[in-house]
């Protein structure tokens, strides 16, 4: 899922760890922000 939504196929909702270097990098952003709580561990 993740390797779908950095190649622009849509949005996935995945641990952040997975997508950590895409978020930072500019390849994906994060939505929905209100509705995705940080939560420890997986």
């Amino acid at each position: 899922m993740a390797d779908a939504a950095i190649d622009g196929i849509g949005i996935a909702f995945v641990p952040g760890h997975l997508v950590r270097d895409a978020l930072h990098d500019g390849h994906l952003e994060r939505v929905l922000t209100d509705w995705c709580p940080a939560l420890p561990g997986l």
